[in-house]
């Protein structure tokens, strides 16, 4: 009777590990959800601060990098802010403008 061997051992004995067609799916789904969800915050952030009348300026697209009044970087797909003159930091953009 052959022993069944562990997914560890077929790996060492250089036997390739085969993820299931599915699990990729599902997997590149849950990638694909979460980009979607950080663009539609970075949109929602514009869209509030047009709202409230505060002057930004968009300095990385990519990364989606904001500048607000020439001194408060937020980066709206984290969430998080920091005052380029002081260094104060914080999370979220109710708590940003708070700050402000």
């Amino acid at each position: 009777m052959e022993k069944k061997r562990t997914r560890r051992q077929e790996s060492e004995e250089g036997e390739e590990r085969k993820d299931t067609p599915s699990l990729i799916f599902e997997q590149k789904s849950l990638d694909d959800m979460t980009k979607k969800a950080k663009w539609d915050r970075y949109r929602q952030t514009l869209e509030k601060l047009e709202r409230l009348g505060i002057s930004y300026e968009v300095l990385d697209t990519i990364g989606g990098h904001v500048r607000i009044y020439g001194e408060w970087d937020i980066w709206p797909t984290s969430g998080t802010w920091i005052n380029i003159k002081t260094g104060r930091r914080g999370r979220g953009l109710e708590s940003l403008i708070q700050e402000l």
